[in-house]
């Protein structure tokens, strides 16, 4: 690791010359120009660049060590009820996007994942009903196992090979913001159209919002919070969860996404 930052506000100078103060700066600014939820991902990024040049001794210490974010994160409260869901679902159906991005939503409504792991799907990926994603690709480092319902190949087709949403430029995997500018587009044409019919709109939400939405349906169907847990990979915190309990729950899981699959086919019928 060079002992040299690459900040434009920092110029050329040393990592080693770089003091608490210009941190703060930094990160201050980023907040003065209204990118709040954006400082403290800057933070997060130059806290580990620190810490890795200590790890490698290219340091002696970080000027990060005590720095605390400026914005505390709100939890995030977005939840789309059953008509919501089946409006977006209609939509989904009806707007002029392309098909891979039209199924890879409708997967992601499905299976409740994040986007940038929907995205990433292959079919070697795929043993049967079960995709086992690469802990590389989690966000916790941890292979996590995702039963497939019936309808993901209802959605998807029979089984191929290389990526199951594949992006123009051949081989290589979609953007995750793709999601974003097409949950975008999505809402404006829906909006659009209800309101031609006098018709409140639909409340703006993101990719995020649809894994909240999963869950929370998942809750109203009886599922223990920990099953839902399991199902959308969250980090177990307990030590005994960390470190001694090694069952995967598959069982649950799958009893949890055939709930699920019943429910949404339900909704959108």
């Amino acid at each position: 690791m060079p002992n040299q930052i690459k900040i434009p506000l920092w110029g050329n100078r040393l990592a080693s010359e770089i003091t608490k103060r210009d941190v703060v700066e930094l990160i201050n600014g980023i907040v003065d120009r209204g990118a709040r939820r954006w400082s403290n991902i800057s933070l997060t990024i130059i806290r580990k660049m620190f810490e890795f040049g200590v790890d490698q001794a290219f340091l002696s210490e970080s000027p990060c060590e005590t720095v605390k974010s400026q914005v505390k994160d709100k939890p995030g409260e977005r939840n789309l009820d059953a008509a919501e869901l089946k409006i977006l679902w209609e939509g989904i159906a009806d707007t002029n996007m392309s098909e891979v991005v039209r199924r890879a939503l409708q997967t992601v409504i499905l299976l409740g994942q994040r986007s940038n792991e929907i995205l990433g799907m292959s079919w070697e990926e795929i043993q049967g009903h079960w995709w086992a994603i690469p802990a590389v690709r989690m966000k916790n480092k941890k292979e996590h196992r995702v039963y497939l319902p019936p309808l993901f190949f209802d959605l998807v087709g029979h089984p191929g090979t290389g990526l199951v949403f594949p992006s123009l430029n051949e081989g290589k995997v979609m953007h995750h913001n793709a999601l974003s500018q097409a949950t975008k587009r999505l809402l404006d044409r829906v909006n659009k159209d209800r309101k031609k019919k006098d018709l409140l709109p639909v409340e703006s939400f993101s990719p995020r919002d649809l894994r909240r939405t999963m869950a929370t349906q998942l809750a109203e169907l009886g599922i223990d919070q920990f099953i839902i847990g399991k199902v959308l990979s969250h980090t177990e915190k307990s030590v005994t969860g960390r470190h001694y309990n090694k069952y995967h729950y598959d069982k649950e899981k799958e009893a949890a996404m055939r709930a699920w699959e019943a429910r949404l086919r339900e909704i959108v019928k």
